[in-house]
C-alpha cells in the first residue's frame, strides 16, 4: 500500500497526504476513485454523504505532485479538463491558498476530502486515508 506521495513537475518528491472528514467512512481508497472524486466523476461517499473535494492553489508544488501521481495530469491539464466541465454545468472543486485552509474546509464540511503536505499536522475532525 502507498500511503500518498508525488512528484513535482522538477522530478523531486514532495510528499502529500490525503485528508478526509471524520464523518467518512473508511481508511483506504482506490486511487481510480480518489481520481474519479477529483475530476468529478464521482459525487457521493458511501451512505449518500456528499463527496465535498477540496484542492490547493494551482501553483502549490503539492497541487502538483497530487495531481500528476492521482489524477495522472499536470495541472493546466486538469485546468483545461474543469474549463470543458464548466461549460456542460459542472463545478470544479473549490480552491483554497494553504494546507491550513485545505484542513478547515475538510474539518467543517461532513463529506470533505482534500490533500496536505505530508508533514502538515491534523487537528482534530480530520484523518489521512490510506491509497491503494
Amino acid at each position: 500500500m502507498l500511503l500518498v506521495a508525488g512528484f513535482a513537475a522538477a522530478q523531486s518528491p514532495v510528499p502529500f497526504k490525503v485528508i478526509v472528514n471524520t464523518r467518512v467512512v473508511g481508511g483506504r481508497m482506490q486511487r481510480s476513485l480518489l481520481s474519479d472524486i477529483f475530476l468529478g466523476k464521482a459525487s457521493h461517499w458511501e451512505k449518500r454523504l456528499p463527496i465535498a473535494p477540496v484542492d490547493q492553489s494551482a501553483t502549490a508544488s503539492v497541487r502538483a505532485s497530487f495531481s500528476q501521481e492521482i489524477l495522472g495530469k499536470a495541472v493546466m491539464a486538469v485546468q483545461f479538463h474543469w474549463n470543458r466541465q464548466i461549460l456542460r454545468g459542472e463545478r470544479p472543486p473549490p480552491v483554497k491558498d494553504s494546507d491550513q485552509e485545505v484542513i478547515r474546509f475538510v474539518r467543517s464540511t461532513p463529506g470533505g476530502i482534500g490533500y496536505v503536505g505530508a508533514d502538515v499536522e491534523l487537528p482534530p475532525g480530520v484523518k489521512v486515508i490510506e491509497i491503494e
